[in-house]
């Protein structure tokens, strides 16, 4: 989930939020221009610069916290590191991870002292995925856990159908465990089916690793009238290491609308798995992340007389609220994508260009 604006400096812009703002019910977010990163020319004049020489990444990977940005190149291993307030933090080659064209490719993470790049090792029926800490540009990257990634480790008897299991979000927490969703690939006919799985904890004191699936079977059974399970579109961590948030899909027979989602808690511990109600308008949102009690969706996009518009929502589960926010872009400029939540609700988006990327915010 990312994004990709320019920010309103002129007294015409501010005139049309105003317009905006008052034609609607939710509050009119412009985004903070945190740093540009420019190539070549001395550019970056409406924010903080930080100049290279050379060319940035293609950003294969893209992930952020609420102090730092990270971004990665699989072609070439070279990993960028910003502070949200322009500041390059890290900026080296990992010829350790450099893997061009490989598949599946290397997964970053970010932490607020660490960054995290998960590579996998070895054919699919041998797989493991090791977990690189990249401290600076010059400490040597050590081993912080291993990950077994087979469909049988993960899997165990469930893992008949399936025949990758893949790597697909990396989640640090507070530097004492790291969080590792799964999803299987599957064949069928000539097309590939992607759910999520499982969900493994690594303890990085002990480099112990315990291994939970999602609870697949409990999802099934909340198929009503012409709604049947598709597949889990993807799993969030929420309050700790206990709860995960599950975001479903169902298929319906009705072409016009054929999907639906649904999302539950998930408690590995207590192993329970609970509905969340929400309002109708979020069912079909993209979610971006649960904190603290609320959840968070991009709600609508809407692209009207060469502007763009996406409304944030977040709802309160405690008690059922719900604050929407319209997040405008530049009318000279409609582009819109590359959402990014940060951990803790922020939201973060670029724009990659031949000479350089743009970041911007919304906290």
């Amino acid at each position: 989930m990312k994004v990709a604006m320019i920010p309103r400096f002129a007294a015409l812009c501010s005139l049309v939020l105003l317009m905006v703002s008052c034609s609607s019910e939710s509050t009119v977010l412009t985004p903070t221009f945190r740093f540009f990163i420019p190539f070549g020319e001395g550019r970056g004049a409406l924010g903080t610069a930080s100049v290279t020489n050379d060319r940035m990444p293609l950003i294969g990977s893209f992930v952020v916290n609420d102090d730092r940005l990270g971004m990665f190149d699989r072609e070439t291993g070279r990993l960028l590191v910003y502070s949200t307030d322009g500041k390059l933090l890290i900026d080296r080659i990992l010829e350790k991870l450099e893997s061009k064209k490989a598949w599946p490719a290397p997964v970053l993470a970010l932490s607020s002292s660490s960054v995290w790049i998960a590579k996998p090792e070895g054919a699919a029926e041998k797989r493991v995925y090791r977990v690189y800490t990249v401290p600076d540009d010059t400490t040597e990257m050590t081993t912080a856990v291993v990950f077994p990634a087979t469909p049988t480790a993960i899997l165990g008897k469930n893992a008949e159908a399936v025949e990758h299991i893949i790597l697909e979000r990396l989640i640090p927490l507070d530097n004492e465990s790291l969080i590792a969703v799964w999803h299987g690939l599957t064949s069928r006919g000539s097309g590939e089916v992607v759910s999520a799985m499982a969900i493994s904890i690594a303890d990085l004191k002990s480099r112990t690793v315990r291994t939970h699936l999602v609870d697949i079977d409990g999802v099934k059974k909340h198929e009503s009238g012409d709604a049947r399970f598709d597949s889990i579109v993807s799993v969030h961590q929420y309050k700790d290491t206990r709860q995960f948030i599950l975001e479903t899909q169902y298929r319906k027979t009705d072409l016009r609308s054929p999907f639906e989602k649904v999302l539950f808690i998930q408690d590995i511990e207590k192993q329970t798995l609970t509905k969340v109600e929400l309002p109708w308008s979020e069912w079909n949102a993209l979610f971006g992340v649960g904190r603290d009690g609320g959840l968070f969706f991009i709600e609508d996009v809407l692209i009207h007389n060469a502007a763009t518009r996406a409304i944030i929502s977040v709802y309160r589960m405690d008690s059922s609220r719900e604050t929407r926010y319209a997040i405008e872009a530049d009318p000279a400029r409609p582009s819109l994508g590359n959402f990014v939540f940060s951990l803790e609700g922020s939201l973060y988006g670029y724009e990659a260009f031949d000479r350089g990327v743009n970041i911007y915010s919304w906290r």
